[in-house]
């Protein structure tokens, strides 16, 4: 009899841990990835080095096969996570007669602009931000049109991005004397296809969703970190599960329900639903973005397993390839198991001369249950512009909400401070020459 296998779509740190859930549940794993010796070739069974955008490619590669059996293996199920690849899972999942979402919701949720459109055509358009798509406009004609739709009505601040990118590439917050012509030329360089949203203010948090049939079988609310220096929303890190759960359980149904009912709208019933989110000070919730995949960030990774218990990779592995199952339990996160946060770690940026060894950076570090060292020496940091640029990430367990954020901020900026770039050399001589 032929092993099973599962086909994960991705291969890089944040997949790892699902190519490790999938081995525990007693698969071989199939990996597509565009670099063959990315972090989860290492422990994969097959990695084929396919980008994980490539749809055609992998329509071509696992089409040509007699299905399910590929590679000597009997494939059951096709899976990321941490990856905004839906439209490849989907595909695969299609070619090989898997269970899946179809591929035209897949993608559906991946462009920003018609998760826009879908919902502004529903009740839940309540919770979008004003918002603008431009399309082969010029940087000029967008300009214009800010100013004239945005700030001559009263909007303080708006949100530029491109459609369909993740991690905040090609993101800026700008207001009305700011540079907004570099802010749009900025997200073009991302794609011709632009959208501009009122900038909402509130506290921020990711929503994570497993759907079977329209039946809710798990959900999760985390807070998320912001620093907005220069524009540039970057995410410092999330503490899991949000603190909504203890202040405001009512805010909590009401959100879960919102989110549903954009899964909903946009055709997804089945596998997982993402969803970023702002509740403003009056409690107002909006959608920022939404997607039919589950999080990065370390979030279904490792806080949540470590803060609740729970785990929403080998929920959604065990959906995706059809094993019998109950509700993922607990039903609501509770906080028996404390809370757990993840920071990320930002060296100056320039070449990277030394890393610190692991055990300059350990001694303190008690409460870190693991960190993620993503550079390497050699490796250029640039000016930090996008999430994706994060070098490392630390994830600390506590008691209390509050100390779980302490001990994983201050590791990250303990390792971050002890990394020596070319930058931090030359800032390094300017103040002894001052002195």
């Amino acid at each position: 009899m032929k092993q099973k296998a599962v086909v994960i779509i991705g291969g890089g740190f944040l997949q790892v841990p699902m190519i490790k859930e999938a081995k525990a549940l007693g698969f071989a794993t199939i990996v597509t990835d565009r670099n063959p010796h990315c972090p989860g070739a290492r422990i994969a069974d097959i990695t084929l080095a396919i980008d994980t955008y490539d749809v055609q490619k992998h329509r071509q590669v696992f089409s040509s096969l007699f299905l399910p059996d590929t590679y000597g293996y009997d494939v059951c199920g096709v899976a990321t996570c941490g990856a905004d690849v839906a439209p490849t899972v989907a595909a695969v999942a299609e070619e090989l007669g898997l269970p899946g979402i179809p591929y035209d919701v897949a993608v559906r949720t991946h462009n920003k602009a018609t998760v826009r459109a879908v919902l502004s055509k529903s009740p839940v358009t309540l919770h979008q931000p004003a918002y603008t798509i431009y399309r082969q406009s010029t940087t000029e004609e967008i300009v214009r049109d800010i100013h004239d739709g945005f700030f001559r009505h009263g909007r303080d601040k708006v949100v530029v991005k491109p459609t369909q990118q993740a991690a905040s590439r090609g993101v800026s917050i700008v207001g009305p004397n700011d540079n907004i012509s570099a802010a749009v030329e900025y997200a073009m360089e991302y794609g011709q296809e632009i959208l501009v949203e009122s900038c909402m203010t509130g506290t921020e948090h990711s929503v994570e969703l497993i759907l079977r049939d329209g039946e809710l079988l798990y959900q999760n609310i985390v807070d998320r970190i912001f620093s907005y220096v220069g524009g540039v929303p970057m995410e410092l890190g999330h503490i899991n599960p949000s603190r909504l759960y203890l202040e405001n359980s009512d805010l909590v149904a009401r959100i879960i329900e919102i989110v549903q009912d954009a899964a909903q709208v946009l055709g997804v019933f089945w596998g997982p639903f993402k969803a970023d989110i702002c509740v403003t000070p009056k409690g107002h919730v909006y959608i920022f973005e939404c997607t039919a995949r589950l999080s990065g960030g370390w979030d279904c990774q490792a806080t949540t397993p470590y803060s609740t218990g729970r785990n929403p990779i080998r929920t959604v592995l065990m959906l995706a390839c059809d094993l019998p199952m109950d509700k993922d339990k607990p039903w609501l996160p509770t906080t028996t198991g404390g809370f757990a946060a993840c920071a990320a770690g930002f060296p100056k940026p320039g070449a990277i001369r030394s890393l610190p060894a692991r055990a300059d950076f350990t001694t303190d570090m008690v409460n870190i249950m693991e960190y993620h060292i993503i550079c390497r020496e050699g490796d250029v940091i640039p000016e930090y512009k996008h999430c994706a640029q994060r070098q490392a990430f630390f994830i600390a367990k506590a008691r209390t909400y509050h100390l779980a954020w302490k001990y994983a901020y201050e590791a990250a900026t303990q390792w971050a401070g002890m990394v020596i770039t070319d930058e931090a050399n030359r800032s390094q001589e300017r103040t002894m020459v001052q002195e």
